[in-house]
């Protein structure tokens, strides 16, 4: 018996231990984002006679839901995940990534009206990084986002790639690859540009993570979700991104082998550190830890600086 079969009949038999009424919030939690297993352990339960067969457990409520066959003007193509598809408008041929967002604050006027901005904003940024909103709509309750489809793994993805027990085709270079920092240096850069040119139109993002940076290539990130914090009632900052930013470059970091004395790693290493301090010994914006990062990142394929790349500030005359 496989690994799959052995844990469907472990969770089948647990549930099956527990009241009708349990079984529901029992298999949520046990199957957590795999649905196919959570329909499989459903469908055995569903066909198994109880003593308590006269109240069926109301096991509908653990399914997951079946995916639009439209949104807006797109029709749905393809689930790439849980409330995120793959659309198409049959006028135009133009596909989207679509998000459907299952807060209670869509309903807030003023949480609508920030994701509007910040997405607008963000998508008229000089850098091409943050990933555009093209339009947004309502579903009955949910209000769904229609994103430029970025073909590409996430971030999240990549990072996962990167233990040994996951082999596959990577965007980025392995982390034991002499490549990995200078590599890191320039991810790092392209974001914090973007985020740099955000902040000083008065947006930011929030919710920098992993999961929402898609990777095009190995130092061309895409990010996604400018005005969904908004969309979830939290008002989001500049030092949100910061920190985020610098947790992400610690994070990467985690994985590289130890060097000593490469001079590039305790760089990124200092700067990871900074972002996460407050007050004076923190980074006041994301221009300054730019201008600690310049000299770490690699000189950008085409000729000239990069868009919002910050010249470095002269030193203050004795």
């Amino acid at each position: 018996m496989n690994t799959r079969a052995l844990l469907v009949r472990d969770l089948f038999g647990s549930a099956l231990d527990l009241p009708a009424t349990e079984r529901p919030a029992f298999l949520r939690e046990a199957c957590g984002e795999d649905a196919s297993l959570l329909s499989e352990v459903a469908d055995l339960l569903a066909t198994t006679p109880t003593d308590d067969f006269l109240e069926p457990p109301e096991l509908s409520e653990v399914l997951p839901p079946r995916p639009p066959s439209t949104l807006g003007p797109y029709q749905i193509d393809q689930q790439l995940g849980t409330n995120l598809f793959l659309g198409r408008d049959p006028t135009t041929g133009r596909r989207a990534r679509i998000e459907l967002l299952l807060t209670s604050a869509n309903h807030h006027d003023l949480g609508l009206m920030q994701f509007v901005r910040q997405a607008h904003g963000a998508s008229h940024l000089a850098s091409r990084v943050p990933v555009p909103v093209r339009e947004h709509g309502h579903c009955g309750d949910q209000l769904w986002v229609a994103m430029e489809h970025v073909l590409g793994p996430s971030l999240a993805e990549e990072l996962q790639l990167q233990d040994p027990s996951h082999p596959g085709p990577r965007v980025l270079p392995p982390c034991t690859d002499p490549a990995w920092l200078p590599n890191l240096a320039a991810l790092t850069t392209q974001l914090a540009t973007a985020l740099g040119q955000a902040h000083r139109l008065g947006l930011a993002h929030g919710e920098l993570s992993p999961t929402c940076i898609l990777l095009e290539g190995p130092a061309q990130p895409r990010l996604l979700g400018f005005g969904f914090a908004a969309l979830r009632g939290t008002v989001a900052t500049a030092h949100d991104d910061i920190r985020a930013l610098g947790a992400l470059v610690a994070t990467m970091l985690a994985l590289a082998p130890p060097s000593p004395g490469n001079a590039l790693l305790d760089q990124l290493r200092q700067i990871a550190e900074r972002s996460q301090r407050k007050g004076n010994q923190g980074y006041p914006s994301m221009h300054d830890l730019l201008l600690d990062l310049q000299p770490a990142a690699p000189s950008p394929p085409t000729a000239g600086r990069l868009r919002g790349w910050p010249k470095r500030r002269s030193p203050p005359a004795n």
